[in-house]
């Protein structure tokens, strides 16, 4: 099973490559395998997929006595089918995976409307930001650092982009040094998931989603 197989395999690599703090990486990945991985994989035994009783074209909104509830789409987010949900009197938002604290997912595969949903997103009245996983914001520092960020990393790519250019010198090529701090810090295990799970996905989504255009 690959998901069982990919914990000694990456923690392999990371050895071999021995960076500065490595072991880290090497520790955090034995103990996935030995605590985490394995109530992953007994829960995933007990899934069931539901189909969904209602759909959202647009916009739902619920309403009891004390509170409203507002469902709706706000355009390509992590997905193509993100949908938030907002609390106005309570100035709360829901952002689903379109925001993930404290790394982001950069596996969206439409990186320029991300990068719009985002900035529709912090235009809202809310003070409460509650991401896909991860802390609670709140104010809009964290949206707007991933805003700012996308910005960056996605006009990089345009100034470099030429037909043939591979993922690989993009990613050597941008300069993400102030992102890492303000993403990760100084700590390896955030600094790798930062590379593996923003930066470089989203680098190569962005020059996939190019090279169809």
């Amino acid at each position: 099973d690959a998901a069982r197989k990919f914990p000694a395999e990456e923690s392999e690599r990371i050895r071999k490559a021995a960076k500065p703090g490595y072991q880290q990486l090497v520790d955090h990945y034995k103990r996935y395998a030995d605590y985490d991985l394995p109530i992953i994989m007994e829960e995933r035994k007990k899934l069931t997929i539901i189909p969904p009783t209602m759909t959202v074209d647009g916009e739902l909104i619920f309403y009891n006595k004390k509170r409203e509830i507002r469902i709706f789409y706000m355009g390509f987010g992590n997905t193509d089918g993100d949908l938030w949900i907002y609390l106005p009197k309570e100035k709360i938002l829901c952002s689903g995976d379109a925001v993930v604290h404290p790394i982001p997912y950069g596996y969206s595969f439409n990186q320029t409307e991300l990068l719009k949903t985002l900035k529709k997103a912090v235009q809202m009245d809310f003070e409460i930001l509650i991401p896909g996983h991860g802390d609670v914001q709140y104010d809009k520092r964290f949206i707007n650092l991933y805003i700012e960020f996308l910005d960056y990393t996605l006009t990089e790519v345009d100034k470099r982009y030429k037909k043939g250019i591979t993922a690989e010198e993009l990613i050597k090529a941008i300069d993400v040094g102030d992102f890492e701090r303000r993403f990760a810090g100084t700590d390896p295990v955030s600094l790798y998931y930062f590379h593996g799970y923003t930066f470089e996905p989203t680098v190569n989504r962005y020059l996939a989603q190019l090279e169809k255009e």
